[in-house]
Protein backbone atom coordinates (compact mmCIF):
# COMPACT_ATOMS: atom_id res chain seq x y z
CA UNK A 1 0.00 0.00 0.00
CA UNK A 2 1.36 3.41 -0.95
CA UNK A 3 2.23 5.78 1.86
CA UNK A 4 -0.06 8.76 2.21
CA UNK A 5 1.35 12.23 1.64
CA UNK A 6 0.61 12.98 5.28
CA UNK A 7 2.72 10.01 6.44
CA UNK A 8 5.56 11.05 4.14
CA UNK A 9 5.48 14.58 5.53
CA UNK A 10 5.67 13.20 9.07
CA UNK A 11 8.66 11.01 8.13
CA UNK A 12 10.47 14.06 6.78
CA UNK A 13 10.05 16.09 9.96
CA UNK A 14 13.31 16.43 11.90
CA UNK A 15 13.85 15.23 15.45
CA UNK A 16 15.25 17.89 17.76
CA UNK A 17 18.16 16.27 19.65
CA UNK A 18 19.40 19.37 21.48
CA UNK A 19 18.83 23.10 21.62
CA UNK A 20 20.30 26.04 23.48
CA UNK A 21 18.62 29.17 24.71
CA UNK A 22 20.50 31.22 22.10
CA UNK A 23 18.96 29.69 18.99
CA UNK A 24 21.48 26.90 18.35
CA UNK A 25 19.95 23.45 17.81
CA UNK A 26 20.84 19.97 16.62
CA UNK A 27 18.25 18.24 14.46
CA UNK A 28 18.20 14.72 13.00
CA UNK A 29 16.73 14.08 9.56
CA UNK A 30 16.06 10.85 7.74
CA UNK A 31 16.91 10.92 4.06
CA UNK A 32 14.73 13.17 1.96
CA UNK A 33 13.87 15.45 4.86
CA UNK A 34 17.31 17.09 4.69
CA UNK A 35 17.30 17.75 0.93
CA UNK A 36 15.99 21.36 1.29
CA UNK A 37 19.33 22.15 2.98
CA UNK A 38 21.48 20.77 0.13
CA UNK A 39 22.97 24.15 -0.79
CA UNK A 40 23.99 24.96 2.78
CA UNK A 41 25.40 21.47 3.39
CA UNK A 42 27.36 21.56 0.13
CA UNK A 43 28.83 24.98 0.95
CA UNK A 44 29.78 23.79 4.44
CA UNK A 45 31.53 20.68 3.05
CA UNK A 46 33.35 22.62 0.32
CA UNK A 47 34.71 25.15 2.84
CA UNK A 48 35.66 22.50 5.40
CA UNK A 49 37.45 20.15 3.04
CA UNK A 50 39.48 22.88 1.34
CA UNK A 51 41.55 23.05 4.52
CA UNK A 52 44.50 20.82 5.40
CA UNK A 53 44.67 17.84 5.56
CA UNK A 54 42.01 17.23 2.86
CA UNK A 55 42.85 20.03 0.41
CA UNK A 56 39.75 19.10 -1.60
CA UNK A 57 38.78 21.51 -4.38
CA UNK A 58 35.04 20.83 -4.30
CA UNK A 59 32.17 21.85 -6.54
CA UNK A 60 28.43 21.99 -6.06
CA UNK A 61 27.91 19.33 -8.76
CA UNK A 62 30.23 16.87 -6.98
CA UNK A 63 28.61 17.61 -3.65
CA UNK A 64 25.12 16.96 -4.97
CA UNK A 65 26.27 13.65 -6.47
CA UNK A 66 27.95 12.68 -3.21
CA UNK A 67 25.02 13.61 -0.98
CA UNK A 68 22.24 12.08 -3.09
CA UNK A 69 22.60 8.55 -1.62
CA UNK A 70 22.06 9.99 1.87
CA UNK A 71 18.97 11.91 0.79
CA UNK A 72 17.61 8.89 -1.11
CA UNK A 73 18.02 6.28 1.65
CA UNK A 74 15.43 5.67 4.34
CA UNK A 75 18.27 4.24 6.48
CA UNK A 76 20.47 7.32 6.54
CA UNK A 77 20.79 9.76 9.40
CA UNK A 78 21.58 13.38 8.57
CA UNK A 79 22.44 15.62 11.52
CA UNK A 80 22.34 19.38 11.10
CA UNK A 81 23.38 22.02 13.61
CA UNK A 82 21.45 25.26 13.13
CA UNK A 83 22.13 28.74 14.43
CA UNK A 84 18.60 30.04 13.97
CA UNK A 85 18.00 29.05 10.32
CA UNK A 86 21.65 28.81 9.22
CA UNK A 87 23.38 25.41 8.99
CA UNK A 88 26.66 25.57 10.95
CA UNK A 89 27.33 21.85 11.49
CA UNK A 90 26.79 18.59 9.63
CA UNK A 91 27.25 14.88 10.20
CA UNK A 92 25.75 11.89 8.43
CA UNK A 93 25.70 8.09 8.37
CA UNK A 94 24.50 5.26 6.16
CA UNK A 95 24.81 1.47 6.29
CA UNK A 96 28.10 0.71 4.54
CA UNK A 97 26.41 -1.91 2.37
CA UNK A 98 24.46 0.94 0.68
CA UNK A 99 27.61 2.90 -0.14
CA UNK A 100 29.51 3.01 -3.46
CA UNK A 101 31.80 0.17 -4.56
CA UNK A 102 34.96 2.29 -4.13
CA UNK A 103 34.19 2.37 -0.42
CA UNK A 104 32.73 -1.12 0.04
CA UNK A 105 35.30 -3.17 -1.94
CA UNK A 106 38.32 -2.38 0.30
CA UNK A 107 36.38 -3.78 3.28
CA UNK A 108 35.60 -6.94 1.34
CA UNK A 109 39.25 -7.33 0.25
CA UNK A 110 40.25 -7.06 3.93
CA UNK A 111 37.74 -9.84 4.80
CA UNK A 112 35.54 -7.37 6.66
CA UNK A 113 31.79 -7.78 6.29
CA UNK A 114 30.23 -4.53 4.98
CA UNK A 115 26.81 -5.36 6.47
CA UNK A 116 28.39 -5.15 9.95
CA UNK A 117 29.21 -1.47 9.53
CA UNK A 118 27.44 1.86 9.70
CA UNK A 119 29.58 4.33 7.78
CA UNK A 120 29.90 7.86 9.21
CA UNK A 121 30.93 10.23 6.45
CA UNK A 122 31.27 13.73 7.92
CA UNK A 123 31.90 15.49 11.22
CA UNK A 124 31.82 19.21 10.50
CA UNK A 125 31.33 22.10 12.90
CA UNK A 126 32.17 25.73 12.25
CA UNK A 127 34.78 26.93 14.74
CA UNK A 128 32.47 28.92 17.10
CA UNK A 129 30.34 25.79 17.70
CA UNK A 130 33.14 23.40 18.65
CA UNK A 131 33.82 22.35 22.22
CA UNK A 132 30.14 22.41 23.18
CA UNK A 133 29.53 18.65 23.26
CA UNK A 134 28.00 18.48 19.79
CA UNK A 135 30.56 15.97 18.50
CA UNK A 136 29.55 13.55 21.24
CA UNK A 137 25.90 14.04 20.29
CA UNK A 138 26.83 13.22 16.68
CA UNK A 139 28.36 9.93 17.80
CA UNK A 140 25.41 9.09 20.04
CA UNK A 141 22.95 9.63 17.16
CA UNK A 142 25.02 7.49 14.79
CA UNK A 143 25.32 4.70 17.33
CA UNK A 144 21.54 4.70 17.64
CA UNK A 145 21.26 4.59 13.85
CA UNK A 146 23.64 1.60 13.79
CA UNK A 147 21.42 -0.32 16.22
CA UNK A 148 18.30 0.53 14.20
CA UNK A 149 19.96 -0.81 11.03
CA UNK A 150 21.35 -3.94 12.68
CA UNK A 151 24.98 -2.80 12.39
CA UNK A 152 27.41 -3.92 15.09
CA UNK A 153 30.24 -1.53 14.18
CA UNK A 154 30.88 2.08 13.22
CA UNK A 155 33.34 3.07 10.50
CA UNK A 156 34.81 6.34 9.29
CA UNK A 157 37.83 7.55 7.29
CA UNK A 158 40.53 10.17 7.62
CA UNK A 159 43.07 11.26 5.00
CA UNK A 160 46.74 10.38 5.54
CA UNK A 161 49.30 13.16 5.09
CA UNK A 162 53.04 13.05 5.64
CA UNK A 163 54.38 15.27 8.45
CA UNK A 164 56.56 16.98 5.84
CA UNK A 165 53.65 17.89 3.54
CA UNK A 166 54.29 21.44 2.22
CA UNK A 167 50.71 22.57 3.00
CA UNK A 168 50.82 21.43 6.63
CA UNK A 169 50.11 24.52 8.80
CA UNK A 170 52.54 25.38 11.57
CA UNK A 171 51.40 23.79 14.81
CA UNK A 172 48.91 21.47 13.09
CA UNK A 173 47.87 18.50 15.23
CA UNK A 174 46.04 15.49 13.73
CA UNK A 175 42.71 14.62 15.34
CA UNK A 176 43.68 10.99 16.00
CA UNK A 177 43.55 11.37 19.79
CA UNK A 178 40.05 12.84 19.56
CA UNK A 179 38.78 9.92 17.45
CA UNK A 180 40.31 7.47 19.94
CA UNK A 181 38.57 9.36 22.74
CA UNK A 182 35.27 8.42 21.09
CA UNK A 183 36.28 4.76 20.91
CA UNK A 184 37.50 4.65 17.32
CA UNK A 185 40.62 2.67 16.34
CA UNK A 186 42.53 2.45 13.05
CA UNK A 187 41.87 -0.68 10.97
CA UNK A 188 45.41 -1.26 9.59
CA UNK A 189 44.43 -3.94 7.09
CA UNK A 190 41.94 -1.66 5.31
CA UNK A 191 43.11 1.39 3.39
CA UNK A 192 41.23 3.27 0.67
CA UNK A 193 42.63 5.25 -2.26
CA UNK A 194 40.40 7.93 -3.76
CA UNK A 195 40.86 10.60 -6.42
CA UNK A 196 39.87 14.22 -5.97
CA UNK A 197 40.86 17.63 -7.30
CA UNK A 198 43.28 19.27 -4.90
CA UNK A 199 43.56 22.92 -3.95
CA UNK A 200 47.35 22.88 -3.78
CA UNK A 201 48.21 21.11 -7.05
CA UNK A 202 45.18 22.26 -9.09
CA UNK A 203 44.74 18.74 -10.47
CA UNK A 204 43.25 15.36 -9.62
CA UNK A 205 45.39 13.40 -7.16
CA UNK A 206 45.28 9.99 -5.49
CA UNK A 207 44.69 10.31 -1.75
CA UNK A 208 45.21 7.59 0.84
CA UNK A 209 42.51 7.24 3.47
CA UNK A 210 42.79 5.24 6.66
CA UNK A 211 39.76 3.48 8.06
CA UNK A 212 38.68 3.76 11.69
CA UNK A 213 36.24 1.42 13.40
CA UNK A 214 34.41 0.94 16.70
CA UNK A 215 32.59 -2.18 17.86
CA UNK A 216 29.32 -1.38 19.61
Amino acid sequence: MARSSQNMELENLPQILWQSGSGVSLKAFSGEGARPYLNQIAALRIDHYREFPYLYDGSFENEKRYLDPYFNSKNSKILLVFDLDKVVGFSNSLPLAEESDWLVKPFERADLKPSDYLYMSDFILKAPYRGKGLLRRFFEAHEKNAHINGCSKLAMMTVKREPSHPQRPEGYQPLDDMWRHFGMDVVPECEIVFLWNQVDTKKEEHNRLQVWSKTL
